[in-house]
């Protein structure tokens, strides 16, 4: 990896106050940094690899995400915000 792509992936790896990952284009997790892991209450060795709207919450939230998955592929990218659930309150 480039020195630049590297000090963006240990920012985000870094970061503690906002769960951050990247899904695969069926919606699996990738990537899993710190701060999900403190927020979502799993390890990243349990998560990479889990189908992200297992920790979607509130009504609508599949349709959400399959919506946002749709733009994805579209456009290349999505970037949002969605409402989820740690996993000792599933």
């Amino acid at each position: 990896a480039t020195y630049a792509r590297r000090e963006f992936e240990l920012l985000v790896e870094g970061a503690t106050d906002y769960a951050m990952l990247m899904l695969d284009p069926a919606g699996n997790i990738l990537t899993w940094n710190n701060g999900a892991e403190r927020l979502m209450g799993l390890h990243r060795d349990v998560a990479v690899g889990q189908p992200s709207a297992i920790f979607l919450a509130g009504p609508g939230a599949a349709a959400q995400i399959a919506a946002q998955l749709d733009q994805a592929r579209r456009t290349g990218r999505f970037a949002g915000e969605l409402w989820h659930k740690r996993v000792d309150f599933c």
